[in-house]
């Protein structure tokens, strides 16, 4: 079976993390020293920040954002997100302030700058599974209007946007180690990397950085990533009830009721991981386009789909696709898991930004990812292209009752492999 958000490791990545645990090197090490100089050889000399997780990352950003703007308390983030974003910037104790999308599911210039208020702090711009989102335009936008930018960059690890690497535009910018990256150093505590463009920002940055907990790298850590990556979905369901089992409830002390947040710097074993997926990251870039263009032209060859994301040449961390009108996802996705292809459904937009934006909702229902490998087979791509038109023609009169034998998976809306 082909996987969703698989990472793309050879035997090095395993041997070398072994072999780290074995050493006692996985918490710590000389490989962060090591990352630091390859990411300053695309980053120059701009204070780098090394934390065990994206969502941390940006945290740390808009606290120290809001130390300087005090009294500014609201942060304008695309209504099609990753939940963790949103997480983060209510962690900070700030507003979260939804803007509508785009056709390429990245947040709309016009729309940031339609919700912008005397209590406006910031703005984040995700570029949404590798599709660049457009940056410049809206770093214009809050250099006019006063307005601190986050470039999350985390799925586009070395990579430019025009001629400026992604993650240094605005104010600060990140990239992250995580599943369904550029670079892939785990799941949890995989690692991420807050870049600091403006150095005014730099001495509150490193005061709240160095009061993080040492990185850690455990096997639980290990088994994480196994049970969302390589062995995914195998172990999706047991996956699912242990995350229910571990997360802290109401009564446990806190007041969300969610899984444990835990902020941290990053671990060695993530900085090991990293450097060997650099080494390797120009091939398997270059297969992931190829892979792309093909899903490309069988998808779209009559104009009943489409690939919202796609353009020639294009780097794409994932292969999502929008599915016509008349077509159920979540039957369609059932339909396709009895057949041997895993997909996964697209974020679901929040229900508190549902009636304010009801085209980026509109558009999330309809949206379903399909696998990708950098080693992925034109015949291979072409047999999957054709299993999914057979299974929206079966339900494209709407939803159905399942049909006996079509196995029983999650209607979980939101993709939670690498979610950072």
């Amino acid at each position: 079976m082909r996987r969703v958000g698989a990472a793309e490791w050879t035997t090095a990545e395993y041997r070398d993390l072994l072999a780290a645990f074995v050493r006692g090197v996985n918490d710590h090490g000389s490989a962060i020293d090591q990352l630091r100089a390859r990411m300053r050889s695309i980053f120059g000399d701009r204070p780098l920040f090394f934390a065990n997780r994206g969502r941390h990352a940006i945290e740390l950003a808009l606290r120290a954002f809001a130390e300087e703007r005090i009294g500014r308390t609201e942060v304008i983030v695309p209504a099609y997100i990753c939940p963790c974003v949103v997480e983060a910037i209510e962690r900070a104790d700030l507003t979260p302030v939804a803007a509508d999308i785009r056709d390429d599911l990245n947040i709309d210039p016009h729309e940031v700058e339609a919700r912008i208020t005397d209590r406006t702090l910031a703005v984040v711009v995700a570029h949404m599974y590798g599709c660049p989102a457009q940056i410049a335009e809206i770093e214009q936008l809050c250099q006019r209007r006063g307005i601190l930018l986050v470039d999350d960059a985390a799925q586009l690890a070395g990579l430019a946007i025009g001629d400026r690497p992604a993650g240094t535009f605005g104010a600060c910018g990140l990239v992250s180690f995580s599943l369904s990256k550029t670079i892939v150093a785990g799941s949890i505590n995989a690692g991420a990397i807050l870049i600091a463009n403006d150095p005014s920002f730099e001495a509150r940055l490193r005061r709240r950085w160095e009061t993080l907990p040492d990185g850690r790298y455990s096997l639980s850590d290990l088994a994480q990533f196994l049970a969302q990556g390589p062995l995914y979905p195998e172990f999706s369901t047991i996956s699912y009830r242990l995350q229910k089992i571990w997360r802290p409830s109401r009564a446990a002390g806190d007041e969300r009721g969610e899984r444990p947040w835990n902020p941290g710097q990053m671990a060695n074993a993530s900085a090991i991981l990293a450097l060997r997926q650099i080494d390797t990251m120009a091939t398997r870039m270059a297969g992931r386009i190829r892979v792309a263009h093909d899903y490309h032209d069988h998808l779209v060859e009559d104009g009943s789909l489409a690939m919202p994301q796609y353009a020639p040449g294009r780097y794409l961390t994932r292969i999502i696709m929008r599915l016509p009108q008349d077509a159920a996802p979540p039957q369609v996705r059932s339909l396709l898991a009895h057949r041997g292809i895993q997909t996964r459904l697209g974020y679901e937009v929040q229900p508190r930004f549902q009636r304010t934006m009801p085209r980026a909702a509109a558009v999330a229902r309809r949206l379903l990812e399909l696998p990708i490998h950098s080693q992925m087979r034109p015949d291979e791509i072409a047999s999957i292209v054709t299993t999914l038109r057979n299974a929206i023609g079966e339900t494209a009169d709407g939803p159905r009752s399942r049909r006996a034998g079509t196995p029983e998976i999650s209607q979980s809306r939101s993709i939670t492999a690498g979610q950072e």
